[in-house]
């Protein structure tokens, strides 16, 4: 339950924007339905091999109607990789890093 640092990491950079692009690309042309948690994760083991600390967060919504809806995000230092313009409104519930 500990998140990693934010700090800025010029060295990094370029294979976290890396890992970000290719998430993004695999979400518009993979032939399956592609979930925020599988993209997360995906992105979490594509950074663990370039030895990239990272931060997966899961978060929880409760609708008026009492029901509720699930969102994974992925960060790592001070860059957002997948799902954060979606998790506006969740509240963090699990943080793995």
């Amino acid at each position: 339950m500990q998140e990693s640092e934010h700090i800025e990491n010029p060295e990094t950079l370029a294979i976290r924007r890396q890992v970000r692009s290719a998430l993004k690309i695999c979400k518009r042309y993979a032939f399956w339905p592609t979930e925020c948690y599988t993209l997360s994760l995906t992105g979490k083991l594509l950074l663990k091999r370039r030895n990239i600390n990272s931060t997966l967060y899961i978060g929880f919504l409760k609708s008026e109607i009492g029901n509720y809806k699930g969102h994974a995000w992925l960060r790592a230092n001070d860059t957002y990789i997948s799902g954060y313009r979606e998790s506006v409104g969740f509240k963090v519930h699990s943080i793995f890093s």
